[in-house]
């Protein structure tokens, strides 16, 4: 519906006689108002997907007297959409409102409706113009922006916003006799490379640009075609345009220089909403809805890009030189929006999860977002969630004061729930920041929940130290480990843990290195790599000990031999301890002494 008002050209300035017009544009089933429907691209009134473009306002130019409208989902995962009485106009989304040649707009009036929850910017290019006033969170809080622009407006929605209707005020003069340029498009970011065209609707005009933000005239350069971006810098095109000694007003566009992204995990250098240029090679690594997990397989480090369209599959190579828009949800980093990506080969391998336990999680930062993990032996107390929930679960750790870390985790994929017990956790490490005084909180996002199997190994000369063969140790079925092995010559093992399908080991050891025959000796990580468990004794058969309990694991190493497995043929005395183990010189206690073809025990003081 138009409204006429006559006013003083004096007062306007843009003719002999302007008038004061209304543009409204409505839901599709709303009748408070009369004006232009806003019907989606496949015709219907109800948003079935806030991700099929068909069944969406996108792509569609909406027009009322000299307004037309025009939405795109901008850096939002979801579209805009019409449906019943409302619009859904999605964080990050763009309505951008052009007026015809020679119109001013004035006012733009947004109705909002029940949960509605933000407001929009405003911007000519990438300059902030007018101003917006009201919440328009609420049921009824209108949205309103004043200003006065000649060009195409485009609002970006800082949250969402339902709405039932929009009136855009403009004025109408006489068409200038030369129009203004046209850039196209009007400013935002570019690549090296990019191209920018400026169009003028007077028939038999030149057109004459800048490339500082200086006002041109027929000294400049006149545009022959479009041009080519090889700037390094940000720049502002500046376009008039002359038919004869009649020149046209000034139209002008600002653009800056993608920055280039030589490793996926520079992305968190740069500021949201910047646009840039990945150029490195990548690999999809994992897909779920709108998470496309990849890897840098130049720098051997993870990102995200997060659209739900996303069409690469996993194990699909990107070549380098796509763009994409940098985003931040919440301390996550992610490249939304991603354009012109090509799939350079398919079916990649994948890299392996990075294997994690309790002493090394204090060390996973939120440098680390995106990376992909094993946390090895979490326990968790509950079945975890089988939705969308927050939950933890423990990682042993003797260096803290409770004897264990806690790690974060968020049911983002709706893994299917699992018992309590004993599980490696397969997962992307995540950030969590409500706000920017908060703490940055790390969560880990699960794909796979794989049950404990606590075997160990064990390898020594009775194996040749072949790791790949090495004998697996006899379980009791409660906490108790064994191996009998004959030692006749180094009087050494180890023993390991086999982590993964890949048979990697995690290895064990004493404080110093050594076992004493006949005690017990606490057992940890091998975090110094010696490798091998030493002890004294004489050549013969021993019994490995491994017990494993709540307070962590110990070695026991007793001979089988016995006494009464000693030859007894030399000469000269040789003492024996208890346990069997020949002592070259014996201190005070309680010996086997061989002498003589005899063994006696006897009492050394």
């Amino acid at each position: 519906m138009k409204k006429f008002l006559l006013t003083c050209a004096a007062v306007l300035g843009i003719g002999a006689f302007a008038s004061a017009d209304e543009a409204t544009f409505i839901a599709p089933e709303f009748t408070g108002q009369t004006g232009t429907k806003l019907v989606n691209k496949d015709g219907s009134n109800t948003q079935g997907s806030n991700t099929d473009i068909n069944q969406s306002l996108c792509g569609i130019k909406f027009t009322e007297g000299n307004i037309t409208l025009e939405f795109d989902k901008g850096s939002s995962g979801n579209v805009p959409g019409a449906y019943g009485n409302g619009v859904r106009w999605f964080q990050g989304a763009n309505l951008t409102i052009t007026p015809a040649s020679g119109t001013t707009i004035e006012k733009i009036y947004v109705q909002t409706i029940s949960n509605s929850k933000g407001n929009f910017t405003a911007k000519v290019g990438e300059t902030a113009v007018g101003t917006v006033s009201g919440s328009g969170s609420g049921a009824t809080n209108p949205i309103t922006w004043t200003g006065s622009v000649t060009d195409a407006l485009t609002l970006n929605a800082t949250k969402q916003i339902r709405f039932s209707y929009i009136t855009v005020t403009y004025t109408a003069g006489e068409a200038p006799a030369v129009a203004k340029p046209v850039i196209d498009p009007n400013g935002g970011y570019v690549k090296v490379g990019d191209k920018i065209a400026i169009e003028c609707a007077t028939e038999g005009a030149e057109i004459y640009y800048t490339l500082d933000g200086d006002t041109p005239d027929k000294s400049s350069d006149k545009y022959t075609g479009e041009i080519v971006v090889n700037e390094t810098e940000d720049f502002t095109l500046t376009a008039v345009a002359y038919v004869g000694e009649e020149v046209s007003a000034a139209a002008s566009a600002d653009f800056k220089i993608m920055p280039v992204i030589k490793s996926i995990n520079q992305v968190m250098q740069q500021t949201k909403g910047a646009q840039v240029v990945i150029d490195t090679e990548v690999v999809v690594t994992y897909k779920n809805g709108a998470y496309n997990y990849v890897y840098d397989l130049a720098n051997f480090c993870y990102g995200m890009i997060y659209p739900y369209n996303f069409a690469p599959a996993v194990g699909d190579k990107l070549a380098a030189g796509w763009t994409a828009t940098v985003d931040n949800f919440k301390g996550l980093y992610q490249l939304a929006s991603p354009a012109g990506y090509t799939v350079a080969e398919s079916g990649v391998e994948l890299p392996e999860p990075m294997p994690t336990n309790g002493y090394m999680l204090e060390y996973t930062t939120e440098a680390m977002q995106c990376q992909f993990m094993t946390l090895q032996e979490v326990t968790f107390d509950e079945a975890t969630p089988a939705d969308n929930k927050n939950f933890t679960g423990t990682l042993e750790n003797e260096d803290q004061p409770e004897g264990f870390v806690t790690a974060n985790f968020y049911n983002q994929f709706k893994i299917a729930s699992v018992e309590p017990g004993l599980y490696n956790v397969t997962a992307y490490v995540s950030v969590r920041q409500n706000s920017d005084s908060d703490p940055v909180v790390i969560q880990f996002f699960p794909i796979a929940y794989e049950p404990v199997e606590f075997n160990l190994y064990i390898a020594g000369e009775f194996n040749a130290w072949n790791y790949d063969n090495a004998p697996k140790m006899e379980f009791d079925g409660v906490d108790t480990y064994t191996y009998t092995a004959e030692f006749n010559g180094e009087k050494a093992f180890a023993i390991s843990e086999a982590l993964g399908e890949e048979f990697e080991w995690a290895t064990f050891m004493t404080a110093d290195g050594t076992v004493k025959v006949g005690e017990t000796t606490d057992l940890d990580y091998d975090y110094d790599e010696i490798g091998k468990i030493t002890f004294e004794g004489a050549n013969g058969e021993y019994k490995i000990t491994v017990v494993k309990g709540d307070e962590g694991m110990t070695l026991n190493v007793t001979s089988t031999s016995g006494i009464a497995d000693i030859e007894a043929a030399d000469a000269a005395a040789r003492y024996f301890n208890l346990q069997g183990v020949e002592v070259a010189n014996p201190s005070t206690g309680i010996y086997i002494r061989v002498a003589g073809g005899k063994a006696t025990k006897v009492l050394v003081d």
